[in-house]
């Protein structure tokens, strides 16, 4: 089967951050709306391939939405600036307007250079880095340079930077795909009143409300932690290289 085979081809960055997601926000679906009164007399081996394609393109939309509520990455930058003494790039957050303790809560608040544990290793970084990729002394797109330094580590036998970006990239999915199904569940439930979906009790959507809260504030914190992991070991596992040379 075509949609097996192509399953199977998936790697773990794709099933992680796209496939896992999607699903869940499926699963949530299932759960507030009565679907079996939809797909009755559809036979089960077609529900499960569309589950699987269906939940991987809503994963897809979910990565992308994901991506934009988090915000510009810039710990990396804020690293490296600290590191040459230059001005740093640090964009504002998303939802600025909101209370910073609710912004906390919910998963906008953003890493600092203070949480990470600066060493020798980073302080000699950005020189190694310069020779490596013959970059002048006035470069200043520290985003380009993380582009540079993964596809770097990617030549190499180095894989722990590139594990926890797929582990970041989760995380990061998952909390936007928990977000996502706070106003999803209350259109759902607004259809259900006005006898527009056929819904379930209102017991069950407060007990999948909980759920997506807790979900919210776990994944939240769950990748900030990644991401700086991921700063980290981008930057260790590059200066073992090239020390390694």
């Amino acid at each position: 089967m075509v949609v097996a085979s192509t399953f199977r081809s998936l790697k773990i960055y794709d099933i992680l951050a796209n496939l896992l997601p999607g699903l869940m926000l499926l699963i949530i679906i299932a759960a507030t709306i009565s679907v079996e009164e939809y797909f009755s007399g559809i036979s089960t081996s077609l529900l499960v391939a569309g589950f699987f394609v269906v939940g991987f393109i809503i994963g897809h939309v979910i990565q992308g939405v994901a991506s934009k509520l988090n915000g510009t990455p810039r710990l990396f930058g804020l690293v490296l600036s600290e590191m040459r003494n230059v001005e740093p790039y640090d964009p504002d957050g998303t939802f600025q307007a909101l209370n910073p303790q609710i912004r906390d809560w919910f998963g906008f608040k953003r890493a600092t250079t203070s949480d990470l544990n600066l060493t020798e290793v980073e302080e000699k970084f950005w020189s190694l880095a310069r020779d490596e990729f013959e970059l002048s002394d006035d470069f200043k797109n520290h985003g380009r340079l993380m582009q540079l330094v993964l596809s770097y580590l990617e030549t190499v036998s180095a894989a722990r930077a590139l594990r926890f970006q797929s582990i970041h990239t989760f995380h990061r999915s998952m909390w936007g795909m928990w977000i996502l199904s706070i106003p999803l569940i209350i259109a759902i439930q607004i259809g259900g009143h006005y006898n527009i979906l056929a819904t379930r009790s209102l017991s069950v959507f407060i007990l999948v409300g909980s759920v997506s809260l807790l979900g919210i504030r776990v994944f939240g914190e769950r990748k900030e932690k990644f991401n700086k992991k991921v700063v980290e070991y981008a930057i260790v596992d590059f200066y073992v290289q090239q020390k390694s040379q």
